[in-house]
């Protein structure tokens, strides 16, 4: 579910962003997870224009990184295809 709004200024949505990674932090910690890799997309409003930012936050193997990217980036496109397959098929 999207947020129904922009944030109001770049300063908000930087502070939304870092307590998420910092909560996603904790809980990698509780869960003895090991590599965790999150990308954001953000929106701001200024006036009537709206701008979108995008930032990331690796946690775990500096390594493993890219593979897990690229791993997230093949699911994704994999699962479009599937999608648009089933909707020219009539079956979406």
């Amino acid at each position: 579910m999207r947020p129904n709004k922009p944030f109001e200024t770049s300063e908000a949505a930087n502070a939304a962003i870092h307590q998420l990674y910092s909560e996603v932090k904790q809980i990698r910690d509780k869960l003895g997870l090991h590599d965790v890799l999150i990308v954001v997309r953000s929106e701001v409003a200024s006036g009537d224009e709206v701008t979108a930012g995008f930032s990331y936050q690796e946690m775990g193997e500096f390594m493993a990184m890219e593979s897990l990217a690229a791993w997230a980036f093949g699911k994704l496109q994999s699962e479009r295809k599937e999608l648009l397959a089933k909707f020219l098929g009539g079956k979406v």
